[in-house]
């Protein structure tokens, strides 16, 4: 709150601060989830005269998002709504990752099929959003039509689409399509990265397939690809696991 202080100080001297450095102000609460803080200083750029911007609304829809408040997002969502602006892809980003990140699949759905219909159509980012959502809630199989409808509106998966996909069907125990999600990669002409190895690295780690998985391993260090200390915690779970030593 220490520069909220000496704003607070500059503005008993006369001086009127404008959306910008309220915006940041909030911003930084948000990212450090202090709510509480936030709502505090938007409360007082109202009180002073300031108006809140689309950005003021699109950063604390994002923030109440993230720390699972979806129904003071969805309020802030109306009133900016109210306010006259349209809720832009950031707007529908945030709030179908909060209605995800609460198990809402069906409603965050519904909002994705709303944005579709009201608009000219969403980039890979938003695709991403919705289709990370689907897949930690276990609706792999919806994650894989949206991103086959991505390819027919000339939207195409990038490396987080494909690598998102791969990792939730590991999880759900396909690992068959898994393989051929990895293959696709190739295909699409995309160079897999740290992240495309550890997940499936894990998959085969926590399906048993440790032999493989070793395999893999030594595969990718002869691609030059370098192991982090999560490829190495992987493989002493993994090992532990099945009792190797």
């Amino acid at each position: 709150m220490k520069r909220y202080a000496f704003l607070v100080g500059w503005t008993r001297r006369g001086f009127k601060p404008n959306s910008r450095i309220y915006n940041t102000l909030i911003n930084g609460f948000c990212q450090a989830s202090k709510m509480s803080h936030a709502i505090h200083i938007f409360n007082d750029m109202v009180r002073i005269g300031c108006f809140p911007t689309m950005i003021t609304y699109n950063i604390l829809i994002a923030g109440f998002c993230k720390v699972e408040r979806f129904q003071e997002a969805s309020n802030f969502a109306k009133e900016m709504v109210e306010k006259g602006f349209k809720p832009d892809m950031i707007t529908y980003s945030s709030l179908i990752d909060g209605l995800c990140r609460e198990k809402n699949v069906h409603l965050a759905l519904e909002l994705w099929s709303n944005f579709l219909s009201t608009s000219f159509g969403a980039d890979v980012i938003l695709h991403n959003v919705l289709i990370r959502g689907l897949c930690r809630n276990g609706k792999v199989e919806e994650a894989l039509r949206i991103c086959s409808e991505m390819k027919h509106k000339n939207c195409y998966p990038n490396l987080v689409t494909l690598n998102t996909i791969m990792d939730g069907l590991y999880e759900a125990g396909d690992c068959e399509k898994a393989s051929d999600l990895w293959n696709e990669i190739f295909e699409a002409g995309l160079e897999p990265d740290i992240i495309s190895y550890n997940i499936v690295f894990k998959g085969l780690c926590l399906h048993n397939q440790i032999l493989q998985a070793l395999e893999f391993l030594n595969d990718a260090l002869c691609c030059g690809i370098i192991p982090t200390f999560i490829t190495w915690n992987i493989l002493v779970r993994a090992v532990l696991r099945n009792g190797v030593v």
